[in-house]
Parts: structure tokens; C-alpha cells; sequence
């Protein structure tokens, strides 16, 4: 594990705010803990992210709402679950000074696949997060661990959708009892 201050863990956070992140707030109680990123103060404005933990489980789902008047044409390759590259995320041990956890730089590659989320409609998927830091289930024995993210709809040229600003939070992993 790295070992990171306090500092690094703010500058951390500084971070995922500078990356766009629209709000951050603290979240809900066991079993399931959420944070809604950029709730849109006009429905044809902006998807919703949400993003959970999965009961008993070292994992995270992802649904991406439409809230715009168009459909979203995409590639699959840019959906969070699909591909490691398209999240940010990144694992902070909750202790005094705090570690982040070393990630599992492996490659992926979901292929040529086209979605499409209509108006109103939502997609969703998982992502397995002793995939992606593996010193995850020990470091839950003793502590819990933050999850920061942060994420970006992008359309199918890989360009930035207007009105589809970068969102982010963070979600608790108590630690395992």
C-alpha cells in the first residue's frame, strides 16, 4: 500500500471538485450507501449518475439516467462497467493519515458494440472492485475504505456530449465486521 497525509487525501478530493464533480455529500446508512452526483434542475438538462454499493459484495453499480430530450448513441466501450478507463476511481484507506490502494492495471477491451439510451430511460452495470485494487478485501478487514469517483458520458467519437458535464462523489466501504 502507499501511504499517502492528510493533505493528499484533501488534495485527492480538490482533485475529483477540479475534475467537475457537482456535488458531494455524505451518504446513507447500511446496507446500501449512495450519492447522487448533479441532480438536473431541468429535466431535458443533464443525465443523473448514481452510483451504489452492492450489498456484501466489493463492488459498485453504475446507472446512468437519461434526462435529456434525445437519445444517447454510444459505444459500449464507453460505459463505466465496460471498460476501466472511462471512471475515475480511486480507493482511500480511512485511517489517520490514510493509503491509497495500488490498482490492477489490466487491460480490457469490450469490443465494437453500439447502446443507446433513450429519453427517460436508464442504463446500468457493475463494477467488481477487488478487479480493479486487489489489497481491497484485506484492507476492509481492519478499516473502511472510501471510494472517489468520477465519470463522463461521452459519445460515440469520444468527445464530450454538451449539457453531459463530468460528475463525481464518493461512496463508504465500511469496514467488514
Amino acid at each position: 500500500m502507499s501511504h499517502f497525509s492528510r493533505a493528499a487525501i484533501n488534495s485527492c478530493v480538490l482533485l475529483c471538485c477540479a475534475l467537475g464533480a457537482q456535488s458531494w455529500s455524505p451518504i446513507a446508512a447500511d446496507p446500501i450507501k449512495t450519492i447522487k452526483a448533479s441532480t438536473p434542475k431541468k429535466s431535458s438538462a443533464k443525465p443523473v449518475v448514481m452510483v451504489t454499493t452492492v450489498p456484501n459484495k466489493n463492488a459498485i453499480h453504475v446507472t446512468l439516467y437519461n434526462n435529456s430530450s434525445g437519445a444517447i448513441k454510444m459505444s459500449e466501450f464507453m460505459v463505466p462497467w465496460k471498460h476501466r478507463g472511462n471512471i475515475i476511481l480511486t480507493a482511500v484507506v480511512s485511517v489517520v493519515d490514510g493509503w491509497t490502494l495500488p490498482k490492477n492495471l489490466m487491460i480490457d477491451d469490450p469490443g465494437p458494440a453500439i447502446t443507446t439510451i433513450k429519453p427517460g430511460e436508464t442504463l446500468s452495470g457493475d463494477i467488481n472492485l477487488d478487479s480493479r485494487f486487489p489489497e481491497l478485501k484485506r484492507a476492509r478487514m481492519k478499516n473502511d475504505v472510501i471510494i472517489f469517483w468520477s465519470y463522463q458520458l461521452k459519445s460515440m467519437d469520444f468527445k464530450e456530449i454538451k449539457g453531459f458535464p463530468r460528475e463525481g462523489g464518493w461512496l463508504l466501504l465500511s469496514r467488514h465486521q
